[in-house]
């Protein structure tokens, strides 16, 4: 029990608060990453990461639970609510403030994990199928 809990769910824990530890630094301490990739792309990724995490975690919950049957819609709602929590949070951070456009970002970082499983789906449907 204590394996599948590191395995599955244990990273999604620890990858949110690594983003709740850098959405906690200050503004003025923030490495300057405009000149080498959008600041957006980077959301997308940090969010695409963790509805990832998150469906790993509940897609390997106990097969009749509700989260299971359910694992890719509470990924996005989960992943959704965490990013607008993380925009909420850093309004209270020195030098920081809350983008909506930074939560677009960040949403289209969970839609864009919510296509890769589907096109892996689809993919290993049509192996079984083949």
């Amino acid at each position: 029990m204590f394996k599948e809990f590191f395995k599955y769910h244990f990273p999604v824990i620890a990858y949110l608060i690594i983003i709740f530890i850098f959405s906690s630094i200050p503004g003025d301490d923030l490495p300057d990453l405009s000149y080498t990739i959008s600041d957006k792309i980077i959301h997308a990724l940090i969010y695409f990461f963790a509805f990832l995490l998150f469906y790993i975690s509940l897609s390997h919950t106990r097969r009749d639970s509700f989260f299971h049957k359910n694992s890719i819609l509470f990924s996005i709602i989960f992943a959704t609510i965490y990013a607008l929590s993380d925009e909420f949070h850093q309004s209270f951070v020195p030098n920081r403030d809350a983008d909506i456009f930074d939560f677009l970002a960040d949403f289209a970082g969970v839609l864009a994990g919510f296509i890769f499983i589907i096109i892996l789906d689809k993919i290993k449907f049509r192996k079984i199928i083949l």
